[in-house]
């Protein structure tokens, strides 16, 4: 499938750039004309701003195509055509494609919105003629792996439909919805994580209760802040456990750090704004209590480890997305795995922390003369993966000069095999397969 659609995508988006250009080329005529003091008609503006890339959105088809793998051999996806939006399902290893589902029949069979605004603010056409069956206001689409239902969200409820039958059901009612600002979601986004007073808190997003977890965080010593110096928020640094019982964090210690200073325009006198900022050669650095905090006991358990730096494996900040990088629950949650690295970037240590004792004991250190990067592009999510089931931790080096990926036992720390190799670097890990290997 994706062998032939490419070449068809191509060649639609290489006619998009074509007719971009030529509206850029009109306008710029235009502009020139003017300049000699000849007035242009107005017809001839409009006509340019018709073939302006915004305006050809809806004159374009087929052209904005992103899969979404169900597994190896099937994927789905969703792509404006000329009726509107369709759900297409492929079989790669058959190189065939058919609806994912009956959209006419799930229009006519989805009921009313029961609320206000749906999740994409389609209740029906402006003739009250029903949901239309090509802009479905449905959301979070998944696909289970024998291709057999369809999961989405619609009109703040989980819905699923069964591919064979055209059964709908609906399930159970979503939380409420994301509060917006600076809010980190739990996995199922039950809970929003958030800072308070150098505190750290999180909102229960079913009963709408505050809840602190956290009650000595002060000024220059507050809990999962985010002040990296040339980056900083009001949105708190974390990562959740799968089953949202826990929050891997820390405490951030930069009292002594010296402050970086700026003028902000305002209205009369300008602003100072200040802030703690470390630059080369100082001594008094941010550093990085751990902490995993426990949310059904409101507890906190500090890493019996020493303060460190404030870096990830691989440049640049510490978070991808909004979860804080380089740290991995194991899925009983009983351990924390995660990485330290230097100041200097040249030495990397793989750590395993008991989440309820907080002992902690070092898996694997590497270091590196010129510089450690455990991905190649920037702002890149680190290449290590811990496999808790068979003992074993994959580890990305460039040991031999090139950037590959290695099987390591978890226990000793010893290298086992190299699993890839060659004059080439590997970029991501996009999937780990644990059970077939």
């Amino acid at each position: 499938m994706l062998r032939f659609a490419i070449p068809a995508i191509s060649a639609l988006i290489l006619s998009t750039i074509s007719i971009a250009v030529h509206a850029q080329t009109a306008a710029t005529a235009t502009v020139s004309v003017a300049a000699d003091g000849n007035q242009m008609p107005a017809e001839r503006y409009r006509m340019a701003n018709r073939l302006l890339s915004w305006n050809l959105n809806n004159k374009v088809f087929n052209s904005d195509v992103q899969p979404e793998w169900i597994h190896e051999q099937a994927l789905w996806y969703r792509v404006n055509t000329l009726n509107g939006h369709e759900y297409i399902l492929v079989d790669v290893a058959g190189k065939k494609k058919e609806p994912l589902f009956d959209q006419k029949k799930l229009a006519e069979d989805l009921p009313p919105p029961a609320r206000s605004g749906n999740n994409d603010g389609n209740e029906g056409d402006e003739n009250g003629r029903g949901i239309d069956p090509y802009s479905l206001p449905i959301s979070n689409v998944e696909v289970s792996a024998d291709l057999g239902t369809v999961r989405f969200h619609y009109d703040n409820r989980r819905w699923s439909l069964e591919r064979s039958t055209g059964t709908l059901t609906s399930g159970e009612v979503l939380p409420a919805l994301r509060p917006r600002g600076n809010y980190v979601m739990s996995p199922s986004g039950r809970y929003a994580a958030f800072i308070r007073s150098h505190n750290l808190w999180i909102k229960d997003m079913q009963t709408g209760e505050d809840i602190q977890l956290t009650t000595n965080g002060e000024d220059g010593y507050g809990y999962a802040t985010d002040s990296q110096g040339w980056s900083r928020s009001n949105r708190p640094i974390l990562a959740w456990s799968a089953d949202e019982t826990m929050i891997s964090t820390y405490r951030l210690d930069e009292r002594t750090v010296e402050k970086m200073h700026l003028l902000r325009t305002a209205d009369g006198r300008p602003e100072l704004i200040s802030w703690p900022y470390a630059l080369p050669g100082d001594e008094q650095v941010p550093m990085h209590e751990r902490y995993v905090i426990h949310i059904p006991g409101r507890s906190k358990v500090k890493l019996q480890t020493e303060p460190y730096h404030q870096r990830t494996s691989n440049c640049c900040g510490l978070t991808r997305g909004t979860e804080w990088a380089d740290n991995e629950f194991s899925p009983d949650g009983s351990t924390l795995a995660y990485v330290a690295t230097s100041r200097d970037y040249k030495e990397v240590t793989l750590k395993l922390a008991d989440t309820r004792t907080g002992a902690v004991r070092d898996v694997h250190h590497e270091r590196d003369d010129l510089f450690i990067e455990t991905n190649l592009t920037s702002r890149g999510v680190p290449n290590w993966r811990v496999l808790h089931g068979s003992g074993e931790f994959i580890w990305y080096s460039r040991s031999s000069n090139w950037g590959h990926l290695y099987l390591h036992d978890l226990n000793t720390g010893g290298l086992k095999n190299a699993i890839t190799s060659g004059y080439w670097n590997v970029i991501d890990i996009v999937r780990v397969d644990e059970e077939s290997r």
